[in-house]
């Protein structure tokens, strides 16, 4: 039997990243293009599909020479995606819109119809609780409104473009599909009441296939050279991939410290909604998932580096914030992430250490009501993995060790290896305790009476 390779892509906002591995989930090689958008902010955010095709072919190619193989020897490529970006196409695949991001949040009024057309049970169909502006169904009675010539194309989703390309039909996943507002989680179809309010209709949809399902080419992208029989996998949204990449099952809860805060578990085989202010959706294995997140993580540590001290390195802050920690009392200066920008943003103190270990704790607080409140975790019962920029910091995961009375664990997996691991059809081993970080609870007692405080002054 001819030996596999796997070649996963990342469709993310930023980057488009590919991951080259072996049948036995060896990372080969990386490649990764920059996302160049057409319009960027601060509403609208749109770039160009034939520019995505191309970059997807640059990357291929390039992870496939420094991995040392051709590209006719890749077995699977498998897609995953930022939430749910998409376009319009022709009957020939032909591209009929720019893609239109999940960041773009143009279609508010569309999102005030929205909520008055699809009631209170809105949540039992779509990952997301309220149709927001930055959802597909929204962003496609918009385009709709604005351009009838568009009754007549097929709406892809931004994998779904590059899976047409690489030679299989118009399709999604249920994971992917779910985010956007027209495909129903509880009927599992794609849902007449908004494909009504959306103007679509059922032959203008993509097939749908479960979460990690693969269809295999007949005819493959002959720009690239791919064999017959190719399986295109279409591996859901970010997030999942990036969970299953690190292990994430049952009784595992996964916190990304990056741009914004994100915490995801998986909940098994009983579907949601769990709770008002969480997302929810299809997870591997017939399970399912729930996400909570905060706009404020890292983007808000960065804000007040930039403010205080934008000549210091990361590292040295860190140093900064330990050096610090064992002056901590109850009195030392607070940092609420959710009011940065305002003239009272920045931690109250003149010091720069003071000031560092604020700012790191007020974000893991921040991460503690996120887990707490949103996703009902009980304080101290878990081990909570971390992933993203501020994951790698060791000061800042013995903090929220700490604040969470149970210990943190870094995470080495990403989306790129757990979406390979869909393709492959197997799991990724949990990590061994690498980077581990136990809660000193001497110190958790006091964090406990800091966190009141702040709980109580930030609301």
């Amino acid at each position: 039997m001819a030996e596999r390779f796997v070649l996963a892509l990342d469709c993310g906002s930023t980057n488009l990243k590919a991951g080259l591995f072996s049948g036995t989930l060896d990372l080969l090689a990386e490649a990764s293009q920059p996302v160049t958008y057409a319009y960027h902010g601060p509403e609208r955010y749109e770039f160009a599909a034939e520019d995505s095709w191309a970059r997807a072919i640059q990357v291929i190619g390039d992870a496939c020479k420094e991995g040392g193989i051709g590209v006719c020897q890749l077995s699977d490529i498998v897609l995953g995606s930022q939430a749910q970006s998409f376009l319009f196409v022709d009957s020939q695949g032909t591209a009929l819109t720019p893609v239109i991001s999940w960041l773009d949040r143009t279609a508010e009024e569309e999102s005030v119809a929205a909520r008055a057309a699809f009631g209170s049970e809105f949540h039992r169909h779509c990952s997301f609780s309220d149709p927001i502006p930055q959802l597909q169904v929204c962003k496609v009675r918009q385009a709709l409104t604005k351009n009838a010539s568009l009754a007549g194309g097929e709406l892809v989703s931004l994998p779904g473009f590059l899976a047409l390309r690489l030679g299989v039909p118009n399709t999604t996943d249920e994971n992917l599909a779910a985010m956007g507002g027209l495909y129903s989680l509880a009927e599992q179809r794609w849902w007449p009441v908004a494909m009504a309010y959306a103007g679509m209709q059922r032959n203008q949809l993509p097939a749908v296939v479960p979460l990690a399902e693969g269809l295999c080419t007949v005819e493959p992208c002959p720009t690239l050279g791919l064999v017959p029989g190719l399986r295109v996998v279409f591996a859901g949204n970010d997030q999942t991939c990036g969970a299953y990449g690190n292990g994430v099952s049952e009784g595992t809860v996964l916190a990304t410290l990056g741009t914004a805060l994100v915490a995801y578990r998986c909940t098994g085989s009983v579907p949601g909604p769990y709770a008002k202010n969480t997302f929810w959706g299809p997870y591997p294995g017939d399970r399912y998932y729930e996400l909570a997140t905060r706009d404020e993580g890292c983007l808000a540590l960065d804000w007040v580096r930039e403010q205080l001290c934008p000549d210091l390195t990361a590292r040295a802050f860190d140093e900064a914030a330990s050096a610090y920690q064992p002056s901590v009392d109850l009195d030392s200066a607070l940092f609420w992430p959710s009011q940065i920008v305002a003239d009272h943003g920045l931690p109250q103190t003149s010091e720069l250490g003071e000031a560092a270990y604020a700012t790191l704790e007020g974000i893991a607080f921040a991460l503690r009501e996120l887990l707490e409140d949103d996703l009902q975790i009980e304080h101290g019962k878990n081990t909570i993995k971390l992933a993203g920029g501020g994951g790698k910091s060791p000061v800042w995961r013995q903090i929220i060790a700490d604040i969470l009375a149970c210990p943190t664990v870094a995470t080495h997996g990403d989306s790129l290896l757990g979406a390979a691991a869909m393709a492959l059809g197997v799991g990724v081993p949990a990590d061994t305790g690498s980077g581990r970080c136990e809660p000193d609870m001497d110190i958790a007692e006091l964090l406990e009476q800091r966190f009141r405080r702040w709980q109580k002054h930030g609301h």
